[in-house]
């Protein structure tokens, strides 16, 4: 039904004479153009709030066969009834594929199979999760509980403390930690210490995991960097990382 009904309530928007279509043409275009309006729906979805989900494209593919029919019908209305092309057109499909010449029946069965291919290749696009789609959120809050107000002025040795921010978006159950680096800008080679870690955390899909996390700055000195880096389970290279930059003033 997905690949005749949204196609046909746009046929018979288009075409509502009777002479403008006969019934093997009006079926081959709207199975034509439910293969044209699925994979848009579906694109559309995709990048709604919504997503592409079961319930998000039986609603979408039903206000589409609404709107659609409504406009059919108000088509038909505009014309006398003897002009109107019928609802169900007559079909001799049997008769009408044996009077195909050969090739043609071979063009066919090619663009068939073509659709099909087409028609699955967007199921398992938009069914499956995408490196784009399955992420981790990492973030930081200041004293606020906002993105501002971060310790920018402290002294070396003091205790300095932001809200740290993990949400796994992953549709997987994920392990993380994290680490606290101090470098200076001016010689990272030799000033680049850790300064405190955290963790492992072990987060549930669409799980959001927010706690304090705290340490001091080793020296005094201008432009150093803080990097917070988000590691999952075992892995070597950072996942993720963000930067404050500090002028840490004596004790």
């Amino acid at each position: 039904m997905i690949l005749y009904v949204p196609g046909y309530s746009l046929q018979a928007a288009l075409f509502p004479h009777r002479t403008d279509l006969d019934g093997i043409e009006r079926v081959g275009l709207s199975i034509g153009l439910s293969i044209v309006l699925v994979p848009v729906l579906a694109l559309i979805l995709h990048s709604t709030p919504w997503k592409l989900g079961m319930w998000s494209f039986a609603s979408g593919t039903i206000l589409i066969i609404l709107f659609l029919g409504g406009s059919a019908i108000w088509r038909r209305a505009q014309l006398p009834l003897h002009d109107l092309a019928p609802t169900l057109p007559a079909l001799h499909p049997q008769q009408w594929w044996r009077n195909l010449p050969t090739l043609e029946q071979r063009i066919y069965r090619w663009l068939a199979g073509a659709a099909g291919v087409i028609l699955l290749t967007l199921v398992v696009v938009f069914t499956l999760p995408t490196p784009d789609t399955s992420y981790t959120e990492f973030y930081m809050l200041g004293s606020a509980g906002l993105a501002e107000q971060y310790p920018l002025d402290p002294r070396a040795g003091d205790p300095l403390q932001v809200t740290m921010g993990i949400v796994n978006q992953e549709q997987t159950t994920r392990t993380y930690r994290v680490e606290v680096w101090a470098t200076w800008a001016w010689d990272p080679a030799n000033w680049h210490t850790l300064t405190t870690e955290a963790g492992p955390f072990t987060l549930e899909p669409g799980e959001r995991l927010e706690q304090p996390l705290m340490w001091a700055m080793p020296w005094e000195a201008d432009d150093v960097q803080v990097s917070f880096l988000l590691f999952r389970a075992d892995d070597n290279e950072p996942y993720r990382t963000l930067q404050l930059w500090l002028d840490v003033g004596a004790e």
